[in-house]
């Protein structure tokens, strides 16, 4: 293409490392010092080859890429469908863009935020009910401890009237 840049495949690999530490498209070019699309078009492919150096894009890549796409799509959907995180945190986690994975939830899979509501509302009971437990073993701790307390005054009475 006449006009692009041509980057070392160094610099390439320290976008994908720093990608993995957490940091996103944004910071990372910051930090690199080049635009956040290149940014998020390497750690993309990288994403969907494996691999670090640069990648000529063919039609068979893009199907390649597109089921590919679908597979990270399905892993977000299952953890979604299984966890409280939110659906942003997990499209980040997966490297899919969080419209594109709520559209397609949407459109493929409306039980997901069904289930998802589920799990959070299961794990919002269990918090409760565990606090509510822990409650009870406090009161009833305090509650053996003042029948003994009570028990000892009144053996201490009967021995020394």
């Amino acid at each position: 293409m006449p006009g692009s840049i041509r980057y070392p495949d160094s610099l390439r690999q320290q976008a994908i490392a720093l990608s993995r530490k957490g940091k996103g498209y944004k910071a990372i070019s910051t930090e690199l010092g080049i635009k956040r699309d290149t940014v998020r078009n390497w750690i993309t492919a990288y994403r969907l080859t494996g691999r670090t150096e640069s990648v000529q894009m063919t039609g068979q890549m893009r199907t390649v890429q597109l089921a590919q796409q679908e597979e990270l799509y399905a892993e977000a959907r299952e953890e979604y469908e299984t966890s409280t995180e939110s659906l942003l945190s997990i499209a980040k986690k997966h490297g899919v863009n969080y419209n594109n994975l709520r559209h397609f939830l949407q459109q493929h899979h409306p039980e997901s935020a069904l289930l998802h509501g589920y799990v959070k509302r299961t794990a919002t009971l269990r918090a409760s009910l565990e606090a509510q437990i822990v409650s009870l073993q406090q009161t009833g701790e305090e509650l053996l401890r003042q029948m003994r307390e009570d028990l000892d005054q009144q053996l201490r009475r009967v021995q020394h009237p």
